[in-house]
């Protein structure tokens, strides 16, 4: 797992594809069983009280892993109890961002953007042996694709 933010309202995190080959998203009482040990970690791990409204917010590549957006709706009322609304988005476009061209010359469907270098991860060979040199990165918002030059 790797933390991006962490708040007593948010959470923003990356799962390896390993975790998310062992669960099955699409049944309630796993991905419920799952989302509570993220919670007990969170508030473990961070020392933050989590308690009230959550909305989850799940982007899942089956090859890459998942983001996982947890954002805490302070105009609920408070209880010590956790309530969440989740949804899960299937098949999303991650991409590999690194700064260091020599990484990925031998890859196809390279953009440059932004002073950085991105590849669909669903282009990669081998994706945990880019992964010191670089990120893997989702945002609702990334176009790369449309804004960024494609180098080859």
């Amino acid at each position: 797992m790797k933390f991006y933010e962490i708040t007593c309202d948010i959470c923003n995190f990356f799962i390896d594809d390993m975790i998310v080959k062992k669960i099955d998203f699409s049944n309630p009482n796993e991905l419920e069983s799952f989302l509570k040990r993220i919670f007990l970690f969170i508030k473990k791990r961070f020392n933050i009280l989590m308690s009230g409204l959550y909305y989850v917010d799940i982007y899942i590549n089956k090859k890459a892993g998942a983001f996982i957006f947890i954002n805490k709706d302070n105009s609920f009322i408070r209880t010590k109890e956790i309530d969440m609304r989740i949804k899960i988005i299937y098949d999303n476009n991650f991409f590999y961002k690194t700064s260091e061209y020599e990484i990925i010359k031998n890859e196809k469907d390279i953009y440059y953007y932004n002073n950085h270098y991105y590849i669909n991860i669903d282009c990669l060979s081998e994706i945990t042996k880019y992964l010191e040199f670089g990120e893997i990165i989702y945002d609702n918002n990334l176009n790369i694709e449309n804004i960024g030059k494609k180098i080859q």
